[in-house]
């Protein structure tokens, strides 16, 4: 049971697991945004896609980070 827990709290954790739940939520969003640009209302989709900009660059800032410390590991 404490193997599942940490996996996934593991899952739930990693910058990879954002970044695509990001991308899910702003193509959905966006869906939504332009299917009503006729109307012309602003509803809850218009914040899930402020929301997931955010979390899409939150990260990428984190997947980054991770990349140059391995490549700095890897030239040592």
């Amino acid at each position: 049971m404490i193997k599942l827990l940490r996996r996934i709290h593991k899952l739930t954790e990693s910058p990879y697991t954002a970044f695509l739940i990001g991308v899910i939520l702003l193509v959905s969003s966006g869906l939504e945004i332009y299917q009503s640009l006729e109307s012309l209302t602003i509803g809850a989709h218009h914040g899930v896609f402020v929301w997931a900009v955010a979390q899409i660059l939150s990260a990428s800032a984190h997947i980054i980070e991770g990349l140059g410390k391995t490549l700095v590991e890897a030239e040592d």
